[in-house]
């Protein structure tokens, strides 16, 4: 499970655990299309690709999860579709 915060209390008490803090990150989230080809392309031409994979990102949703792998509770607003 994620690592927990140990923090001193007031009266210097170790072992006080720390809530995990509450994160609302607003911005985008994606899907990026991905196609491998042999070189570059140049203007007007087409080229066959290898392969083709999908790959989840946008900065609102990166951040999101690594401030949640970092521990926090983490909720995304991002608009998705058309």
């Amino acid at each position: 499970g994620p690592a927990r915060a140990v923090a001193v209390g007031r009266g210097g008490t170790r072992g006080t655990r720390r809530r995990p803090p509450r994160i609302c990150a607003i911005g985008g989230a994606n899907t990026d299309l991905v196609v491998r080809i042999p070189g570059l392309v140049e203007p007007g031409t087409c080229m066959t690709g290898s392969s083709f994979h999908t790959a989840f990102g946008g900065k609102g949703a990166n951040q999101s999860v690594m401030a949640a792998h970092l521990g926090a509770h983490v909720t995304l607003i991002a608009h998705l579709g058309n």
